[in-house]
């Protein structure tokens, strides 16, 4: 809290008025700064907890440079983890749609025109790549976390490497280009701004973990979201206008968005899982279900029987009662 405060005033930024944000699944802090009509969003990041700030700075300005709405830096302490960003409003898709679900298709759109757009740019320097071997291990997160403490034992570690080595095979033999990807392209990272133009009507947010990976990860992101589920119908328009505008083959879009979406929902088991144990966020556990229907879905039609046999044979599903092993975990 002092040196909150210490910040803004070295800033010049005290005699704003200070309310609290939402803040995300980290440790990160949000509020929104306003003087007369003018708004502003505090950051506030221990970098012990949450790492460097240069990531977001510099892929923050990179989306800027490239055309895209990203929030612009008025103020920083990288070293005391502070930062003043431009504010983007209060309209991320997952709010706005619940006020407006006639908009869904229109912003899906422009959001899916995003990525392809991406897929022209030079990714920034710098950024780590998001390699096979580091997917495969994140994977492994759903044996760690979500089924450890449903089962209540340690998990073998001869199983750990066994999925981190399948995940990583299946990703390693994708030919899917390698692009920069955002990492956590959802309805809760992408806001609305209808004043602007083209691209920049969806405002980016939270990218700090960006990296160079497959193109199929964020669209998987986009369309295999966990907290707000689209509807087949238009899963399949998006899916079909990425193939047009890419020039991929519906069949390579899908086979990318399947083995994508293994790994990421895989992922993400275990992150909720460890959120609700580790950081007391036991709200997460009620978006597991809704993974786990995604990755038995991608499972179905991906094709590779040792993966799934594995899976369906180490992760127990989300039962009532499972879920609760994990609350009380």
């Amino acid at each position: 809290m002092l040196e909150r405060r210490c910040f803004l005033e070295e800033k010049g930024w005290n005699n704003w008025e200070i309310v609290n944000l939402a803040g995300d699944a980290s440790p990160r802090k949000y509020f929104r700064l306003s003087s007369s009509n003018k708004t502003a969003v505090l950051m506030d990041a221990p970098i012990d907890c949450c790492g460097p700030l240069d990531p977001f700075i510099e892929i923050s300005d990179y989306l800027i440079e490239q055309g895209f709405s990203s929030p612009k830096i008025l103020a920083k302490d990288t070293a005391g983890g502070f930062l003043i960003i431009e504010d983007l409003g209060d309209d991320l898709f997952s709010s706005l749609l619940i006020r407006q679900p006639e908009m869904e298709y229109e912003i899906y759109q422009v959001a899916l025109e995003i990525l392809v757009a991406l897929r022209q740019k030079v990714p920034p320097p710098h950024v780590p790549t998001y390699t096979p071997e580091i997917q495969g291990e994140l994977s492994a997160l759903s044996l760690t976390w979500y089924t450890r403490y449903i089962a209540g034992v340690e998990v073998n570690d001869r199983e750990i490497k066994r999925l981190r080595d399948l995940v990583a095979g299946v990703i390693a033999g994708l030919n899917d280009r390698q692009i920069f990807i955002h990492r956590d392209y959802h309805a809760e990272n992408l806001l609305w701004l209808p004043e602007r133009s083209d691209h920049k009507r969806v405002g980016l947010i939270d990218f700090q973990d960006g990296s160079i990976g497959q193109s199929s990860y964020d669209l998987v992101s986009l369309l295999e979201d966990a907290r707000r589920e689209i509807s087949t119908t238009l899963k399949d328009d998006l899916l079909n206008r990425y193939s047009e505008l890419t020039g991929d083959s519906i069949a390579m879009v899908k086979k990318g968005m399947v083995i994508s979406g293994i790994q990421r929902n895989l992922r993400i088991l275990g992150v909720f899982a460890r959120l609700s144990i580790r950081d007391s966020k036991s709200w997460y556990l009620d978006y597991i279900p809704r993974v786990w229907d995604y990755l038995m879905g991608d499972l179905e039609t991906a094709g590779l029987p040792d993966l799934t046999s594995f899976i369906m044979n180490n992760l127990p599903p989300p039962t009532p009662e499972n879920l609760d092993k994990l609350r009380s975990a």
